[in-house]
């Protein structure tokens, strides 16, 4: 009896391999640099026990075997990536359907940079005074011209007593 259970169970081997279908694919970035360890999950109606899971290998191959001839649904899915699905992926009798996934990276971080307007005017190189007729009037000058420019910024008399003026470190 088990002998022949034995003979039973090879003989039917074959016809199992003959009554399905097969996926494979490939998984890459845009590039096409495989990218291994990708997870592959198939799912349809024709699918006995739920859905099926396949993992990508080193060079991002793929491959998923015994699925019973039909319409199947596939979702590639990496953490760090966007997932990827197909739909509609027809399986034959003894054929194997091509299923290649592009997977794009996930942006995980964002960064906002925020600051405040620079106090000195960066499109410009020209410095400007005004002075109000208070301040002119309490100036303790002459109130002639060079003594006004003598107390703008950046302006200073070369030494002591001398009529000579420097203005941010030049000659005038």
């Amino acid at each position: 009896v088990l002998s022949v259970a034995a003979l039973c169970l090879a003989l039917s081997l074959p016809a199992l391999a003959q009554t399905t279908g097969r996926i494979r694919g490939n998984v890459t970035d845009p590039d096409g640099v495989p990218i291994p360890g990708v997870t592959i999950t198939v799912s349809g109606e024709n699918l006995p026990g739920g859905a099926r899971t396949a993992i990508s290998g080193e060079n991002g191959g793929f491959r998923i075997t015994a699925l019973p001839p039909g319409d199947y649904n596939l979702v590639a899915v990496l953490e760090g990536f966007q997932t990827e699905a197909l739909e509609n992926i027809r399986v034959g009798i003894n054929a194997t359907a091509t299923a290649n996934f592009y997977l794009y990276a996930e942006l995980l971080e964002t960064v906002t940079v925020t600051s405040e307007a620079p106090l000195v005017d960066m499109t410009a190189s020209a410095s400007g005074n005004s002075f109000t007729a208070e301040f002119i009037k309490d100036l303790p000058t002459n109130r002639n011209f060079y003594d006004m420019i003598d107390v703008s910024p950046g302006v200073s008399t070369s030494s002591e007593g001398s009529d000579r003026s420097i203005a941010f470190g030049s000659n005038m």
